[in-house]
């Protein structure tokens, strides 16, 4: 496991990664929560920046 975080709602959606304007990458994850899955709901688009010993 490069990284780990605990996130405000369940992440029942794929994360994405990409390239910032400075080259930097990024993941970027929702977090929406699922009634029937048990998870908590919530509304929440979350990015993070890796930093270059992530990569």
């Amino acid at each position: 496991m490069l990284w780990n975080v605990r996130i405000p709602a369940g992440g029942q959606a794929t994360p994405m990664t990409y390239l910032n304007s400075k080259g930097e990458q990024m993941v970027v994850l929702v977090a929406g929560g699922h009634g029937s899955v048990g998870t908590t709901i919530g509304d929440y688009v979350l990015a993070y920046k890796l930093s270059d010993q992530d990569k």
